[in-house]
């Protein structure tokens, strides 16, 4: 079951999955039959390839569709001899076929088994790599990454200074890395060595032998020396002294000056506390503490890590949201955005987001819009209103197909609605009618969610990137409920004012004339600063408000995890499982690669991993665990960017085959001073054939094992990885293409390296009431937070009890409920969101009437509701469109009128508004008499052009002809003036 229904994108892939699952009829070929016609093809390939006429490589992206059916065709044509043979394990590498560990070219033979073999020589290696650069060009393997900016250089004796707001990266003259953070100056020594005299440096250092010996590199500060082998760590300096972490290896810290041999030595996971009262020369202990998650501490470095590589997708054009129309030849225009402001609202940990935009239509005739606009993962929508003609009119909510008819129906009509969809899990699209011409348009959607908060630390993110050009005027305000006295920081905008009201904290910013491609990032600290151990544990907190004579009841706490230390030194044993069936086209095969590759890269030297391809066949990368040293790392990568993306997924298969690898005892006799086994499943955890229960796929990952789930693109499994990694205390997440992928898979590595509770729930005393949580894994420094409804006729509870297994072990906490705080009206519909994620997950198809009546009446959108604005009061109650509430938390306030502005077209004179209505004119500034041009003059003449006969779809009407200009008619350049057959 996925985490979304079936929608019209998925109906190709499902019905080749289901004609790949009929086709798996596995058999036992001819051998000579099988040396025949494989030869016969790789004959046929080398011809096809040496020939001038060879078609240039397909440029990406490759419609699915094609791929997926050229997949079908393979495994069909393919199926009775190399995929479905029984001779043994069989691979393809170019031209050359492994079968077991022997290497074959086919070719027909009356030999053996059919196959002669050939000793590969230089020329056969140069033909199966032109064979295989024509496979990647065809989207059949995972997609090269496009090569990388080119790195800044910093040379010895260099001086690096940053200010305010100024980070950089940088690659040393040994092959380091260095991040440098705002405010600091490093200076470059002779050998592998600098000296940061103030700010922050993160480092990644390169390894380096010298009579087969690592060389040092060294990082001084005036109080400390840090020595690293091949590394990462991270080096902060303040008047308090010389903090370091480290992310990876060891590293020892010793005074500045040499002094004997004195050290502390820290390794990955821990943190040196800047205290420059103490040494170790003078035997003091290390001023150590609990190291909190990576990502938190490094946060500044994730720009310059996504700018460091090529992105492998354009970034999208609806980033930000995009209002797309289609003028009548069939092209996109642009429209003018005038008007662009977010309004937050933040309060205990939750914001309101409402976008309000203006757009100007600068044609000379209507249009239709449609308005795309991706959300935060975790965001539900809860309003869309429009201003039909000069009044508010608030969107209603209605079942998806219905909604979609009334907004047809009506458009046929000429009125005023708009209807905003859910696309997929994060991206929703509104369609309006009409865009009149030379008129502005003004649309307001409201969206909330439960934010990020981590180590005293909450983050809001309001995404950038639009594409419509400049914005005329462009603001912002965000109000945080009993913040006056909250620190914060923006490193998005540094021009962003604060003042205090009421005691909320209010931050606001404005520009004209700008093109808001910068995502808004505000970090608020509660507590007044950054992390500190007194943050490890929070008191819990309980609030509540009524709605419709039910209470809801949220209760939010943090248990006490970072005293527990971290477990990265622990050491882990990883079996990836890389999805290589047909589904997974080469754009989403390569992130597949980059975050296992980043992954790797991060991890310990001394951890251990294997991989598993799995398709409608699975292969095992390796006999052996192999360490992950970047030498081993480079070759697994290389052999999964060879990996061909053919057949369909049988998820069960491939975990019984990864069973044995994540076994210790079925290695035979090899000294491993530990074992810590993960299974990491990167693709959709959707099968195709084979067992398809998620409970029995579940039951099949070995208890003693830690799964970690990550869906990559749209389409993947949320219960199965949700539920396999709650079991068994892993983690789950997922990630797009258009992603900065190496920073979400260094902050998965980040967060699996961090104490964590899984299995948490949270039930009242007596056990009647049932609370709905955002996740049942929390991890330290992370708050656990759940929602209760109590109805009308269940009392309050008196304590609830929270448990959750740490390492194994069931822990159990009765937490009395008091000092309830009142009024949070954002938690009736924040439990109606946990509801509809609830009943998605168990079973999306089986729930939907459910969904459908529960999203109307909490006014919650689902993937089977739409929100739909309609022209009138009558229209709302003539089509039974339930119509938009009023007890919206923190409801943005919007006017019931505005003024509609027109403005004619200075070029067209004679121009008429297309509607008979009261309006304001903006008249233009009257221009210098001058002689008019050409175009003036055939502006002013109207011809009759004949009966036209254009198709809108979904429309089924005729008419005659109609006067254009004479420009236009010359042009081609007019539009149809009413929609239909004309």
């Amino acid at each position: 079951m996925t985490n979304e229904p079936q929608n019209e994108n998925n109906i190709a892939d499902s019905n080749v999955e289901r004609l790949l699952g009929s086709a798996y009829e596995p058999v036992t070929a001819d051998s000579d039959f099988v040396a025949t016609t494989t030869q016969r093809m790789l004959d046929a390939a080398a011809q096809t390839q040496s020939d001038e006429t060879i078609p240039e490589p397909l440029a990406w992206p490759l419609p699915r569709v094609l791929l997926a059916w050229s997949a079908v065709a393979a495994v069909m044509l393919l199926g009775v001899s190399l995929l479905f043979n029984s001779t043994g394990e069989i691979r393809r590498d170019g031209e050359v076929v492994w079968i077991g560990d022997k290497a074959y070219v086919l070719r027909g033979s009356e030999k053996g088994d059919g196959y002669e073999y050939v000793e590969v020589d230089g020329k056969r290696k140069d033909q199966a790599q032109q064979q295989f650069q024509f496979v990647s060009s065809n989207g059949l393997i995972p997609r090269k990454r496009p090569d990388a900016p080119k790195a800044a250089l910093a040379k010895t004796g260099d001086t690096i200074e940053t200010t305010a707001g100024q980070r950089r990266r940088v690659v040393l003259p040994d092959g380091s890395v260095l991040y440098i953070n705002q405010n600091t100056r490093v200076q470059v020594g002779e050998k592998r060595d600098v000296f940061v005299s103030n700010g922050e440096v993160f480092v990644e250092v390169a390894q380096q032998t010298k009579d087969g010996k690592k060389q040092q590199f060294v990082v001084t500060t005036p109080q400390r020396k840090i020595t690293a082998l091949g590394t990462k760590f991270d080096v902060a300096v303040d008047d308090e002294g010389t903090g370091v972490i480290v992310t990876q290896g060891r590293v020892s810290v010793s005074p500045s000056r040499a002094e004997g041999d004195a050290a502390w030595y820290l390794a990955a996971g821990q943190q040196l506390l800047p205290d420059k009262t103490k040494s170790p020369t003078s035997g003091d202990a290390a001023p150590l503490a609990a190291t909190p998650r990576f990502t938190h501490v490094l946060d500044w470095t994730r720009e310059l890590v996504a700018a460091a590589q090529s992105p492998l997708v354009p970034k999208s054009k609806h980033a930000g949201g995009a209002l797309i129309c289609v003028d009548p030849h069939g092209q996109e225009t642009r429209l003018e955005l005038r008007k662009f402001h977010v309004d937050v609202h933040i309060e205990n940990g939750f914001a309101r987001t409402s976008i309000d935009q203006t757009y100007f239509n600068h044609e000379n005739w209507r249009q239709e819009g449609t308005f795309y606009f991706p959300l935060p993962a975790d965001a539900s929508l809860s309003r869309l209103a429009m201003y039909v003609d000069d009044k508010l009119m608030e969107g209603g909510m209605a079942e998806r197909n219905y909604a979609r008819q009334v907004f047809d129906s009506i458009v046929s009509r000429q009125k005023d609605p708009a209807l905003l969809e859910w696309v997929d899990g994060s991206t929703f699209k509104m369609r309006v009618f009409p865009l009149e011409a030379r008129e502005e348009k003004r649309i307001i959607i409201s969206y909330t969610q439960k934010l990020n908060s981590l180590y005293e630390r909450t983050d809001y993110r309001f995404p950038g990137g639009h594409n419509l050009g400049l914005v005329r005027d462009w603001s912002v305000n965000v109000r945080v409920k009993d913040g006056g006295r909250y620190h914060w920081d923006s490193p998005s905008h540094n021009k962003i004012k604060s003042s205090v009201k009421d005691g909320d904290l209010v931050l606001t910013d404005s520009a004209k004339h700008i093109k808001p491609d910068k995502d808004v990032v505000l970090r608020l600290y509660p507590g007044g600063g950054a992390f500190s151990n007194a943050d490890a544990k929070k008191d819990p907190v309980f609030a509540m408000a009524e709605h419709e004579g039910a209470k809801y009841l949220m209760f939010k706490y943090r248990p006490d995890l970072l005293s527990e230390g971290t477990a990265i030194s622990e050491g882990r044993d990883y079996v990836f499982l890389f999805e290589a069936s047909g589904n997974r086209d080469s754009l989403l095969a390569r992130v597949q690669v980059d975050i296992i590759k980043t992954m790797l890269e991060n991890a310990e030297h001394n951890d251990t991993f294997n991989i598993i391809t799995a398709g409608t066949r699975t292969q095992v990368y390796s006999k052996m665990p192999q360490l992950a040293t970047p030498q081993n790392v480079d070759a697994a990568i290389d052999f999964l960017e060879n990996t061909h993306l053919v057949g369909a997924l049988d998820l069960g298969k491939a975990i019984d085959v990864a069973r044995p690898l994540l076994n210790l005892e079925a290695y035979g006799d090899v000294d491993m001073a530990r074992w810590n086994p993960h299974l990491v499943h990167v693709g959709t955890a959707v099968p195709t054939l084979g067992e398809r229960q998620v409970d029995v796929l579940v039951k099949r990952i070995p208890k003693a094992v830690t799964y970690v789930g990550i869906g990559v693109g749209k389409r993947w499994s949320r219960q199965f990885m949700k539920t396999a990694a709650s079991n068994s205390g892993g983690l789950f997440t997922q990630i797009n293409p258009d992603e900065n992928i190496h920073w979400r898979a260094y902050d998965l590595l980040a967060t699996l390296n961090t104490p964590r509770y899984h299995k948490v729930r949270v039930v009242d005393g007596a056990e009647k009431v049932t609370f709905l949580s955002f996740n049942d894994v929390v991890t330290g420094g992370e708050d656990f937070m759940a929602v209760a409804r109590i109805g009308k006729d269940q009392p309050m509870p008196s304590s609830v009890i929270v448990t959750g297994v740490f390492n194994g072990e069931t822990r159990s906490e009765e937490i009395a409920v008091g000092d309830v705080k009142k009024r949070h009206s954002y938690l009736p519909r924040t439990w109606a969101k946990l509801e509809i994620d609830r009943m998605l997950a168990e079973d999306a198809a089986k729930n939907k009437q459910k969904i459908i009546e529960f999203s109307k009446k909490m006014y919650v959108m689902s993937p089977f509701t739409s929100l739909l604005v309609l022209e009138n009061e009558a229209m709302y109650e003539q089509f039974k469109v339930d119509r938009g509430r009023k007890d919206h938390w923190a409801l943005y306030p919007a006017p019931d009128t505005i003024e509609v502005v027109f403005e004619p077209d200075p070029e067209n004179p004679i121009q008429q508004h297309t509607r008979d209505r009261n309006i304001e004119v903006k008249q233009q500034p009257e221009a210098p008499k001058k002689k008019p041009t050409a175009q003036n003059v055939l502006n002013t003449i109207v011809v009759r052009v004949p009966v036209q006969m254009v198709y809108w779809p979904n429309r089924q009407h005729h008419g005659g002809g109609h006067s254009v200009t004479a420009l236009q008619a010359m042009t081609g350049n007019y539009a149809i003036p009413s929609r239909g057959w004309w």
